[in-house]
């Protein structure tokens, strides 16, 4: 059974939207199925409809921002999140962590660290799976 990650992308901006659209599959070899958020708001309905594997959280956003929503998300559906922004001060690094975030990257993210973060989540389904397996 190949195993897929279900990838929620929440950023503002379209650009970045359609970057992930097509960098994504292309770094997870497919496994990946995407749905997207332009707001924290529109984010938590999809989060309260599904479950996700894994949500890329843009900062700066109309709204509720990624710090809080992070937060949020680890409250209430706790997944992997990974913060995207074009934030690099160590003081905003710093404030993704105390955000409970699991990963932080700059943009535009570096293919090979994207990579990374995909093949680490991909491993960790695929134990999951072996092992749920093994329980049955």
């Amino acid at each position: 059974n190949p195993v897929e990650l279900r990838i929620l992308v929440v950023d503002d901006s379209f650009p970045v939207r359609k970057y992930m659209e097509h960098k994504l599959p292309e770094l997870a070899s497919d496994a990946v199925k995407i749905d997207f958020a332009g707001t924290g708001e529109e984010a938590k309905e999809r989060l309260a409809a599904r479950n996700y594997d894994m949500v890329f959280l843009d900062v700066v956003m109309p709204g509720i921002d990624g710090y809080k929503l992070c937060k949020w998300i680890k409250a209430e559906h706790p997944c992997y999140v990974v913060i995207l922004t074009s934030k690099k001060s160590p003081f905003d690094k710093v404030r993704g962590t105390l955000s409970g975030c699991d990963d932080y990257l700059t943009k535009p993210p570096e293919d090979d660290r994207l990579r990374a973060i995909l093949q680490k989540r991909l491993a960790c389904q695929q134990s999951d799976l072996a092992r749920t397996g093994l329980d049955q």
